[in-house]
């Protein structure tokens, strides 16, 4: 009996050892490891530290197979923590590796990841947005359909900016360490960020500041902030401060081209955000920078991916608040781009700012006619802004601004809009599932799925690859291709 306790006081203690070990491991670890960047042959892994770390670097294997990636020891100011940040190389296309991230004596858990889909394959993607980081309730609504995303399956995730209530240290630090990974030992998040790619895109939220708001765009602040914790690919920009706001990823048959257009020069007619100014965000109208490199993806894409995705954060087409002309933080001007994402076949536009979900048509001159959601010839513009935050309303007046043929009546650019306004409890992301029928032709099909598990919004659009040469009958339901031609749409007054 005296030798059974012995026994067990014995087998308690190694047991709490270990724990504690677990405990000190993880603990000089701020950010778990999270994924970027993905290609066919690579793939790129940030974490974060407390301290300056010695011998930070990424272990990996695939079987009995081990390897050693050295990472970066930077200081960030901004962040006043140490990022660690390695790009892999010479990986086997669409392949699972398991890794762990080590710097020092501190050691990440074991997570897998996925170099990305041959341009064969079929894959899954997931578009959230204004998630945000407001409070505990709204980080909870994030992190739940975060959560959702993944048990579908997604191979890759987009959200469409404001991700966080603002780009303070702390609210980035609740986004990483709450919501998409599982850091924070008291409130740790989904660890969906360590096995998964998750991309974000700059929205107003991610540039505003408690207190001060947006002078100069906080470029040293809270744009220094994401640009750190961020491993998007490189856009070419003159301007070093322009790097990694906007961005090009392609995966499997597909293209996704993200864009900060949060506000454009005074000069210009476009100024699409009244409390921002010149040069405080990367310019985007016709004749600009982003818009040239804007240009150049596009028609890249045309030539060879099978779809082409664009996302942004203000949503030009919008029943809410911010679809108003008069609004001061606007997205209508941004209707410039239509005729280019047509007349290149972008196939859908993701955008957020608006607490909703709505999903809007545009086509040539008399699509209004049938509203064709399947037509090749019409472009999808999805907003999804109910991936946390509220759930609002539309705008009192919404019919002066989303008529189509400027009679403040019908026939409206909405196809869909949802039904769960003033309902927070609520909260939903945009599923799509890109599937290859055979024979060159590849089909995506799109859903809203929301937090009780209930679907919406599904429809399906059919697109042929531009690399297959001969053409032959598809398996089911014809496709439409492309019709190049634009039309501009008439410009409201912008005017406050």
């Amino acid at each position: 009996m005296h030798f059974f306790n012995k026994t067990v006081v014995l087998v308690v203690i190694m047991f709490a050892c270990v724990l504690g070990a677990g405990k000190v491991a993880f603990a000089g670890i701020y950010i778990q490891p999270y994924l970027q960047n993905p290609q066919p042959d690579g793939i790129t892994i940030l974490w974060w530290t407390d301290d300056s770390e010695r011998n930070c670097r990424v272990q990996y294997w695939r079987g009995q197979f081990e390897n050693d990636a050295i990472a970066s020891n930077e200081y960030i100011p901004s962040m006043d923590k140490w990022v660690h940040e390695s790009k892999l190389t010479n990986l086997s296309e669409e392949t699972q590796y398991q890794y762990k991230v080590v710097s020092g004596k501190h050691s990440s858990k074991t997570y897998t990841f996925n170099t990305s889909k041959r341009r064969d394959s079929n894959f899954h993607f997931a578009v959230l947005g204004d998630g945000r980081t407001d409070n505990d309730t709204v980080i909870g609504r994030h992190r739940k359909i975060a959560r959702m995303a993944v048990s579908f399956g997604d191979d890759i995730i987009f959200e469409a900016g404001d991700m966080v209530e603002n780009g303070a240290t702390e609210h980035w630090g609740r986004f990483y360490r709450r919501v998409i990974t599982a850091s924070d030992t008291n409130d740790p998040g989904s660890d969906l960020a360590s096995k998964i790619p998750y991309h974000t895109i700059v929205g107003n939220h991610e540039i505003y500041l408690d207190k001060t708001g947006y002078p100069g765009g906080n470029l040293n602040t809270a744009m220094a902030r994401y640009k750190a914790l961020v491993a998007n690919p490189k856009n070419g920009s003159a301007n070093s401060n322009w790097e990694e706001r906007y961005y090009a990823i392609k995966y499997g048959c597909a293209t996704f081209i993200v864009l900060d257009n949060n506000n454009d020069l005074s000069t210009t007619g476009y100024d699409n955000h009244d409390r921002l100014g010149d040069n405080d965000t990367p310019p985007w109208s016709p004749g600009n920078e982003q818009y040239k490199w804007m240009v150049k993806q596009l028609q890249d894409a045309q030539k060879n991916s099978v779809f082409t995705f664009v996302l942004f954060h203000p949503s030009p087409y919008s029943r809410g608040v911010h679809g108003d002309p008069c609004d001061a933080q606007r997205g209508i001007e941004i209707r410039v781009l239509d005729p280019i994402f047509r007349q290149y076949g972008v196939d859908a536009v993701f955008t957020s700012h608006d607490h909703f979900v709505e999903h809007c048509l545009t086509g040539p001159v008399g699509f209004e006619k049938e509203m064709n959601i399947a037509d090749a010839n019409n472009l999808n513009w999805l907003v999804m802004g109910n991936s946390g935050h509220t759930s609002r309303a539309q705008s009192p007046g919404w019919e002066e601004w989303m008529d189509i043929l400027g009679n403040d009546a019908p026939p409206y650019y909405t196809v869909y809009f949802y039904d769960w306004a003033g309902d927070h409890t609520l909260c939903s992301f945009y599923d799509v599932d890109i599937i290859h029928r055979g024979k060159g032709f590849w089909q995506a099909t799109f859903q809203v799925v929301r937090s009780d598990g209930k679907i919406f919004d599904t429809f399906s659009i059919d697109r042929k690859d531009p690399l297959r040469k001969k053409q032959s009958t598809p398996p089911t339901n014809e496709p439409l291709s492309v019709n190049p031609r634009a039309r501009i749409f008439r410009k409201k007054s912008t005017s406050p």
